[in-house]
């Protein structure tokens, strides 16, 4: 005698069967236009053996579950989860409690797209609507799992790699950074088409998560993701190519990917074709086309748009020049967090311009905000503020801080002004030494007043011997950046010094100028 065939686990695998072959059935009725019915035998028959496969797959990790069903259960199954997820979608009963509903069942928050407090059903938990509900819900967990099992299935199907785990799986170990588990399954799904999986891989060798980072293995499924219609993958497709990251530099594949995203309601790349326009890369220059996808950017409260349009009216691009208009727009952005916008206020403020009053005590606000955030340009111009008395009582303590702050960022300005406040005395003992070592940091990064100073300690004799060849070196370089006033010292320097000593400064000059082209 044969083996007896378990009465639920034939019933549940004929339910499953049926399921794949009417959803095969329907999807190439779809594309092919055709009635169902008319496909030739052979090919109904490859349908029936590939549902067989995921049925038989299906219903090995499906065996927790379904055993616990009575055959009659099973036959009303896929319509009962469709009536679950109707009552669900608010179409019929009321909805129960968030926070009991996540006791009973540990589904996980979003996990249906639910936010907090939004389910109640009079808190009657045995009423007959609470309870049809509660077990709506059961039935949709177990879709859920259904959903999963018959993914991997197929993906085992497709692959012939037997027992593929279920995507919900991989991506917990790759959350618990298990790579080598997940990525080897997740490549499984990519190469099926998966999107999300598409999408992990690309992620994956982009960032080094878990495998070598490889920009170009990245960008290939990005690619594919891309072209099935993700937005946030045509967005960083885009971005491979106005880059050359992954892929050859490519404006105008980059402008068709942000096109493409932008359509999708995606505000970087709204902002990129706004940009595009305003500078006529990849377009004809058109500052209205520019707003208008500045426009939809901001809307999004995305923050750099936001400045963008506060240019466009500060400096009249396109529009009559509206101060009060660019204004908003900057103080919105400083609201978004954009890291310009504070300094362009703190600017504005600070000078009195763009139709406001000076006002130091703004200018101060605006600059802290930048500071606070980290920004080098904000630090070095609160530190500025402080150390003059300009909208604060004047503090020399706070000003070498916040410049010591940007001078950590690699800020020559901050460099050059806690040189300055050593060789002065300012708030601080006088120390020759440390000026002559804070501006030669900020001089080798370029900055042609500490240039000049160092000239000056050079020919006096601060921090150093009197040496006129050094004293010449530095007024020559300075005066190469457009310093008059080094020019004028250079030659001073020159009347007092022979040939060789010229010769030797130029000398040197030339060496400093190799070193730091």
């Amino acid at each position: 005698m044969g083996q007896a065939v378990d009465p639920v686990e034939q019933a549940f695998r004929a339910v499953i069967k049926d399921s794949v072959k009417e959803s095969a059935i329907q999807i190439m009725t779809q594309k092919s236009g055709t009635n169902g019915t008319a496909f030739p035998k052979e090919v109904l028959s490859k349908i029936d053996d590939l549902a067989s496969k995921v049925s038989e797959a299906f219903t090995q990790c499906f065996e927790p579950t379904y055993k616990k069903f009575k055959p009659e259960e099973i036959k009303i199954f896929q319509q009962s989860v469709i009536e679950a997820k109707n009552i669900f979608a608010g179409k019929g009963l009321r909805k129960i409690h968030y926070r009991r509903w996540k006791e009973l069942y540990g589904i996980a928050e979003n996990t249906y797209g639910v936010e907090e407090n939004t389910i109640s059903c009079d808190g009657d938990l045995d009423s007959p609507s609470c309870k049809s509900l509660l077990s709506a819900l059961q039935i949709l967990t177990l879709s859920s799992t259904m959903s999963d099992c018959v993914e991997s299935a197929q993906i085992s199907a497709a692959s012939g790699v037997p027992n593929v785990p279920s995507f919900s799986e991989l991506k917990q170990a790759y959350s618990k950074k298990d790579y080598a588990f997940a990525l080897k399954g997740i490549r499984l799904y990519a190469e099926q088409g998966h999107l999300l999986a598409q999408l992990m891989l690309a992620y994956s060798y982009w960032n080094g998560e878990g495998v070598p980072e490889d920009h170009q293995e990245g960008a290939f499924w990005g690619v594919k993701a891309a072209e099935q219609g993700d937005a946030d993958a045509q967005y960083h497709v885009g971005k491979m190519f106005e880059d050359g990251d992954g892929v050859p530099k490519d404006d105008q594949q980059a402008l068709s990917w942000f096109r493409k995203a932008a359509d999708q309601g995606i505000a970087k790349a709204q902002y990129k074709l706004g940009e595009r326009y305003a500078t006529g890369n990849g377009v004809p220059k058109d500052q209205l086309q520019a707003m208008m996808w500045y426009q939809k950017a901001a809307d999004q409260g995305y923050a750099f748009a936001m400045t963008s349009l506060g240019a466009i009216y500060e400096n009249g691009w396109g529009v009559s020049k509206d101060y009060e208009k660019a204004i908003a727009w900057y103080k919105k952005a400083a609201s978004q967090g954009d890291e310009w916008a504070p300094l362009i206020l703190g600017s504005i403020y600070e000078a009195g311009d763009r139709g406001v009053p000076i006002d130091h005590q703004q200018a101060v606000s605006w600059y802290r905000m930048s500071a606070e955030k980290g920004d080098v340009i904000g630090q070095g111009n609160l530190a500025h503020m402080y150390r003059h008395g300009h909208g604060v009582p004047q503090d020399y303590q706070l000003a070498l801080f916040w410049f010591r702050k940007a001078a950590e960022q690699g800020d020559s300005y901050a460099m050059f002004n806690i040189g300055d406040m050593y060789r002065k005395g300012d708030g601080v003992p006088q120390n020759f030494q440390e000026a002559l070592s804070w501006h030669t940091k900020a001089a080798d990064r370029g900055s042609r007043t500490a240039q000049t100073a160092l000239g000056f300690m050079s020919k006096n004799g601060q921090g150093v011997p009197v040496d006129l060849v050094h004293a010449y070196k530095w007024f020559s370089l300075a005066a190469t950046k457009g310093d008059k006033a080094a020019a004028n010292e250079m030659k001073a320097a020159a009347e007092k010094m022979d040939s060789q000593q010229i010769e030797e400064a130029i000398k040197l000059v030339g060496e400093w100028q190799a070193k730091h082209p």
